[in-house]
């Protein structure tokens, strides 16, 4: 089992972090945990309802989650 790092806990969240899938197939979740190879686009209709996000780096040098922050950052999400 992997460890979660949290950075920001200063916000609740309703539910534990789900996978993208999951997160678009829900309309109570409000946290999404990106795995790479997710395609972060898949989050932009529903933006507004996410709370938390969790950014997967398996190994250190996989750039995949950054690049993932950034299309959620370029439409707004601020959390």
């Amino acid at each position: 089992m992997t460890d979660i790092l949290r950075f920001r806990d200063d916000e609740a969240v309703d539910h534990p972090a789900v996978t993208v899938d999951a997160f678009l197939e829900q309309t109570n979740a409000n946290a999404v945990r990106i795995e790479p190879g997710d395609d972060a686009r898949d989050l932009l209709p529903q933006i507004g309802q996410i709370k938390l996000v969790e950014v997967n780096f398996p190994v250190f040098g996989d750039g995949r989650g950054y690049s993932a922050a950034r299309i959620l950052r370029e439409a707004g999400y601020e959390g």
